[in-house]
């Protein structure tokens, strides 16, 4: 019995030091080497992106040369990339990627045909169904605009077969107020601005609301001519559409 257990704690020791010898062999081998640069593999990036376009990283890949000669392919992933922003249109735009501490460079534009500088959006979701509809217009990407958002004026405008009679509610709950003037049988002029004109808007958030009429078996409702205020400077907001079918 005596040797059977010398010979059972002999195995544990064995077993015990196999392991520990394995594991030091994998922490050994997952030592990155030291870094001496990195290069973008052509094709990784594009050099022109459509406006709010996004970035696809399947085929991204970068050379690696470490400090003893050595190199390998590495793919590029999100966290290894700063910079890359297709909000606002841009002709000479920089991105970096970074790896190991080492980093490099690679030039890019944003093309917009309304030259748009903002991250902000207006968005449109509808509710229900049938002849009768509830349409939302939300704005995002406030937080993008550093100075704030003082002032929002956009055009509802509908085709097809469906129709905005005018009847906007305002959805937002901060100290701002809302003007509406109809531009025609299809398309009215929403103005909405803090009422003190010192209140920004308050991040991402639902604006107005409003009732759609849906004659035909679509139609489709657009915002156009839409612009922010900053207070200071007006900028270009993005078109934006949905189908109601």
């Amino acid at each position: 019995m005596r040797n059977r257990a010398v010979i059972l704690k002999a195995a544990a020791f064995m077993l015990a030091l196999i392991t520990a010898l394995t594991l030091l062999a994998a922490c050994v081998e997952n030592t990155e080497k030291a870094v001496s640069k990195i290069e973008i593999v052509d094709g990784s990036f594009k050099e022109s992106y459509a406006l709010d376009e996004k970035p696809d990283y399947t085929n991204a890949k970068i050379l690696v040369t470490y400090a003893d000669g050595t190199t390998k392919f590495v793919p590029v992933t999100p966290d290894m990339v700063s910079g890359l922003d297709t909000s606002a249109s841009s002709v000479n735009a920089t991105l970096t990627v970074t790896y190991q501490g080492v980093s490099t460079q690679f030039n890019y534009r944003v093309i917009s045909a309304e030259g748009v500088r903002t991250s902000f959006r207006l968005n449109l979701a509808s509710e229900g169904s049938g002849a009768q509809r509830t349409l939302t217009v939300s704005a995002s990407g406030v937080e993008g605009v550093s100075a704030g958002v003082y002032a929002i004026a956009f055009n509802i405008a509908a085709t097809g077969g469906a129709t905005v009679p005018g009847e906007i509610s305002m959805l937002y709950t901060g100290n701002w107020k809302i003007t509406v003037a109809r531009n025609s049988a299809t398309s009215v002029r929403v103005v909405l601005y803090s009422s003190s004109g010192a209140e920004a808007l308050s991040g991402d958030c639902k604006l107005v609301s409003l009732p759609v009429i849906v004659s035909g078996t679509t139609g489709t409702v657009s915002i156009q001519s839409a612009s922010i205020s900053d207070g200071l400077e007006d900028f270009t907001v993005p078109t934006a559409s949905i189908s109601l079918i």
